[in-house]
């Protein structure tokens, strides 16, 4: 996953007002898209429609501006919510589960 579709993921199941899709590479050729165009398009509309993404291991690095690893100690030490699902041993969140967790301050 690119980093400008992540930040979409984020933007959109954080709560912002009004998701923009980012722009691909301006050197592509004519008739060539790149892959966030619409995947960005797709999180929009899924957004729109009241379908939230999962949020994963590193959006938590987004949202707490730290390194992936950081993420796994804080996880491993009980410091972030408990996942509300797991895809095989991904872990999964919800963003409601994501803000409630930020609006409390970021404790457990």
């Amino acid at each position: 996953m690119t980093q400008s579709t992540r930040s979409t993921r984020l933007t959109l199941a954080l709560g912002a007002d009004q998701p923009v899709a980012p722009a691909g590479p301006p050197d592509l050729s004519p008739g060539v898209v790149h892959l966030s165009e619409p995947l960005a398009r797709v999180a929009i509309r899924l957004a729109l429609g009241g379908v939230e993404p999962l949020l994963e291991l590193d959006d938590w690095t987004t949202i707490l501006a730290c390194s992936r690893r950081q993420v796994e100690t804080m996880r491993a030490a009980g410091k972030l919510p408990p996942p509300d699902l797991h895809i095989g041993k991904l872990p999964r969140w919800r963003a409601p589960t994501a803000r409630e967790w930020l609006a409390k301050g970021g404790e457990r």
